[in-house]
């Protein structure tokens, strides 16, 4: 059985992409059989508005009852 290198190659769907399937092939790549290759695509959409009308809004609190401090290797009460 043969030592076979498996690996993820990155092609960019362009003018060139031919070009760059071939020089993969070259240097001995070759897809895998019975796989598909796929297409990784980097998207944006603009996000639509919440349905009343109003952004998401958040809060942060710290409860200083639960802090803690350590002072000569004490925990003491914040």
């Amino acid at each position: 059985m043969p030592d076979i290198e498996i690996a993820q190659k990155i092609v960019e769907i362009d003018e060139h992409m031919n070009e760059n399937l071939a020089r993969m092939a070259a240097e001995g790549w070759q897809p895998i059989p019975g796989m598909k290759g796929v297409a990784i695509y980097p998207v944006q959409r603009i996000r639509a508005p919440a349905q009343d009308g109003q952004a998401g809004l958040a809060v942060i609190s710290v409860d200083e009852t639960k802090i803690k401090i350590l002072r000569n290797g004490q925990l003491i009460d914040g």
